[in-house]
């Protein structure tokens, strides 16, 4: 089920057209707006592969340099761990099922600045 989506087309660094159509919140009744938050899940995977795969041919990303490269945050452990393990989904960072373990799994709303922050949630597993 689909209560709320919301649409944006853009051209040239520029967004042409936006609407939201239906509802954020069924029960409260709040509708959607276009700056709505929405939590996208594993939509966002082809998304960030197609965006990261062009950004690979720019050359402004390596595939096959350590994520600490664009994440220096990350732990030690994480040196050995490249976009590309990660865009296959082999790079050994475990999957999350307690929800009380990751950072932004409690609040699905919250923005995360800087990227440390959001990263913290899988840090632990390590």
């Amino acid at each position: 089920m689909c209560p709320g989506l919301s649409v944006a087309v853009g051209l040239i660094n520029e967004v042409v057209f936006s609407k939201a159509f239906g509802m954020a919140d069924l029960e409260q009744g709040v509708p959607m707006r276009t700056d709505s938050v929405q939590r996208l899940g594993s939509l966002s995977k082809p998304i960030n592969g197609t965006i990261i795969m062009g950004l690979v041919e720019e050359d402004k990303l390596a595939l096959d340099a350590s994520i600490r490269q664009y994440l220096p945050e990350l732990p030690v452990a994480y040196q050995k761990v490249t976009l590309r393990h990660l865009l296959d989904h082999q790079s050994g960072v475990e999957g999350y099922t307690n929800p009380a373990e990751v950072a932004f799994q409690r609040d699905p709303l919250r923005h995360f600045e800087p990227s440390d922050e959001s990263v913290r949630g899988f840090s632990p597993q390590v």
